[in-house]
């Protein structure tokens, strides 16, 4: 969510003012390749609103950036100083990042039983133990065993709002139990949509139930008016749910702190 791409953007940006130096003598292919590349980093630009963990969406931009690195380093092949340090340097540059992740480590450093241990880590706080509670859940993947190679994929799912996770499961799996064709989801602008689908099988639009949004009050409400706007069930992430839906009533039958489950009355 947060990472940088500091040294990536700087080889990526040095091939692309490489090119234009070569216009002439260069290969037209790369150079169409580098004028979609700026391209897309002018429509994210323009697109997306700026955001603190907006580094996650930018992994696209420095997909398409990663062939005019290799060639940038293909031409430097005479000095063969450069394409060593360069490569050397991005794969000590990616091992804090896969093995020192906060919340799905490559392989967790230290292990439940070790001197490391939480009693240990904790000691570490005494002078502040005000900031345990604060940075508790960033090194607890390295006491705890948790990793990408192991760990279950539902924990994995989250790991970075492990407090989710019983609430959601607690109504998915009664989802799971009913023999419907498709659930209103009720949720907020910025609420947690993905696990639903993960947890009840549905993969590339296939499975049951399908799941549509409701209660829509924007103008993407007209995409699908064949839908019936009264389902039987509803999942509803919103606190405190709306128990009136477009002049329907529905009735709590599953309340969690984070998710509901509404049944139309």
């Amino acid at each position: 969510d947060e990472s940088g791409n500091l040294l990536h953007f700087l080889i990526i940006f040095l091939a692309l003012v490489k090119i234009p130096v070569n216009w002439k003598t260069g290969d037209q292919l790369q150079r169409i390749w580098a004028i979609a590349v700026i391209l897309a980093v002018i429509l994210f630009s323009g697109l997306l609103k700026w955001q603190p963990w907006g580094s996650r969406l930018q992994l696209p931009i420095f997909a398409l950036g990663a062939p005019l690195a290799g060639s940038l380093i293909h031409k430097t092949r005479k000095t063969k100083l450069l394409p060593l340090v360069l490569s050397v340097l991005l794969i000590v540059y990616s091992l804090p990042f896969l093995f020192l992740n906060a919340s799905r480590p490559l392989v967790p450093l230290f292990k439940e039983n070790s001197r490391f241990g939480p009693i240990l880590v904790k000691r570490f706080f005494s002078n502040r133990p005000n900031l345990y509670d604060e940075y508790a859940t960033i090194i607890s993947p390295y006491y705890k065993g948790i990793s990408v190679l192991s760990t279950d994929r539902t924990v994995l799912l989250f790991a970075a709002n492990s407090s989710l996770q019983e609430d959601y499961q607690t109504i998915i799996d009664q989802v799971n139990l009913l023999d419907i064709s498709w659930v209103g989801l009720q949720l907020g602008s910025n609420d947690w949509e993905y696990p639903i689908w993960v947890l009840t099988d549905r993969v590339g639009g296939e499975g049951k139930p399908a799941f549509y949004h409701i209660g829509v009050a924007d103008t993407s409400r007209e995409l699908d008016p064949s839908i019936d706007p009264g389902p039987e069930y509803i999942i509803s992430t919103r606190i405190p749910p709306i128990l009136d839906v477009d002049g329907i009533k529905y009735d709590l039958v599953i309340d969690t702190p984070s998710i509901d489950l509404l049944k139309k009355r």
